[in-house]
């Protein structure tokens, strides 16, 4: 009778102390400074995409790469080198999904040798953007809003200029969500 329950009751005590003994993932809420760093880099990395491209080096022109009717130069900059250095430094900015999806315009960054080259993509910022106000908004331990408000201003038609009143105001809000113990950006754009 002794082995009989020495055998069952061993068995679930070694389960009961696993089960003590694998401890729950501490959860640590980013500080508004915290969250607001997350921001900027966000917003820097958003540059790359929708406002111009990662820094190129010119002076290489006559050394560009051209494929398929666009023309390419090396990437400058100090900690990203190549297309897996690009991805591995937006996964910890953004989520899986929004990493896909920057990633998916396979025109304006390439790898040319084993090195990261951009074609130059560059636009103008909004002319009616005025101020923004930001705020930061805690849902749940799993996800943070970061909101935009941003003042749109109105357009003078007889004298061809913006003015100082606000025609309206938009909200932006960027989801930060915590994935794998890590915070991300589910979505993001830039605003201006």
């Amino acid at each position: 009778m002794r082995k009989f329950i020495l055998t069952i009751m061993i068995p679930m005590l070694s389960l009961a102390f696993m089960n003590c003994s694998q401890e729950e993932p501490i959860v640590t809420i980013p500080t508004n400074i915290e969250i607001e760093a997350k921001f900027q880099n966000a917003h820097e990395a958003m540059q790359w995409f929708q406002l111009s491209s990662l820094p190129v080096e010119w002076e290489m022109e006559p050394h560009a790469v051209s494929e398929e009717g666009w023309s390419y130069w090396r990437v400058i900059h100090d900690t990203i080198s190549t297309m897996s250095d690009l991805e591995i430094h937006l996964r910890g900015i953004f989520t899986e999904d929004a990493v896909t999806y920057l990633l998916s315009d396979q025109m304006l960054y390439r790898d040319f040798y084993g090195i990261l080259h951009s074609t130059p993509a560059d636009r103008g910022t909004r002319m009616d953007a005025g101020e923004e106000v930001h705020e930061i908004i805690h849902i749940s331990a799993n996800e943070i809003i970061y909101r935009v408000h941003l003042d749109i201003l109105e357009w003078d038609d007889i004298n061809w200029q913006w003015l100082e009143e606000i025609y309206e105001v938009e909200i932006h809000d960027f989801h930060l969500i915590l994935t794998d113990g890590i915070w991300l950006f589910a979505n993001f754009h830039l605003v201006r």
